[in-house]
């Protein structure tokens, strides 16, 4: 009898921790930090999720999150293992060296916006939008996404939220031709206003990540077309292409 109830509370027990992880909780937290040299000033402001649950899975959630944040603070010269706080105190150091040594007067700003935009019972999803300014001829902004298997508390390559790349880019390319209105008949090539792999061959972007019922595709200013074009987002409902992507974006 004692055995069947100890049985009981471990089959519970499990139940608990596997909901744990199906609905994790999380919080939107903030950071905000600026130094200033006379009238010029450099901001980080950040906004991210933070993994609340007391588990091994939620904390290895949090090191992901920082270590994005770190990577944005510092695109240039990124080094591993760094906190938030430690990257923006060298992007503020960085900023009064350049208005200490140069007679130009600018202030310089980095705004990362953090969200999570898709959880089912396997994957969860969460973009990164960066805003930056460093003085140069214009800002820069960049999205990114972190697509985390939650079970195994690692990140997901693109190939391994679809299945068929092939006819996932053969879907992109026909949607991303509608996007910019390219003329029938004209090649992407012939068009003239791209970036293409080898000069000739379109290509999935690096961004990559789930919304809701969507998945979709994010092609960074500059990664496929001029900064003046700005982005080139393309989005897909689940249910349309669901035979192109892994069965686990699709469980509920």
């Amino acid at each position: 009898m004692n055995r069947f109830f100890i049985l009981i509370i471990l089959f519970l027990s499990a139940c608990v921790k596997n909901e744990k992880l199906v609905n994790m909780a999380f919080e939107q937290r903030s950071y905000e930090d600026k130094v200033c040299e006379e009238s010029d000033c450099a901001t980080v402001i950040l906004n991210y999720p933070y993994f609340t649950d007391e588990n091994t899975t939620a904390s290895t959630l949090n090191e992901y999150v920082e270590q994005q944040l770190v990577m944005m603070i510092r695109y240039e010269d990124a080094v591993s293992q760094q906190t938030v706080k430690t990257a923006s105190q060298n992007f503020f150091d960085t900023f009064l060296e350049f208005t200490q040594n140069t007679n130009f007067n600018q202030s310089w700003e980095i705004d990362i916006n953090a969200r999570v935009t898709f959880q089912n019972d396997k994957i969860l999803t969460i973009s990164f939008d960066a805003y930056s300014s460093r003085g140069g001829a214009h800002p820069n902004t960049i999205r990114q996404y972190l697509n985390i298997d939650k079970y195994k508390a690692k990140l997901l390559k693109n190939s391994e939220l679809i299945q068929n790349e092939g006819e996932m880019l053969q879907s992109a390319e026909k949607a991303f031709r509608e996007y910019h209105e390219v003329e029938e008949g004209f090649s992407l090539e012939d068009d003239g206003r791209f970036f293409l792999k080898n000069d000739k061959e379109f290509s999935l972007p690096l961004a990559i990540g789930l919304e809701q019922d969507e998945l979709v595709l994010y092609y960074n200013s500059y990664e496929i077309a001029p900064y003046a074009m700005g982005p080139t987002v393309l989005r897909f409902s689940k249910n349309d292409i669901k035979n192109l992507l892994n069965k686990n974006v699709l469980d509920q």
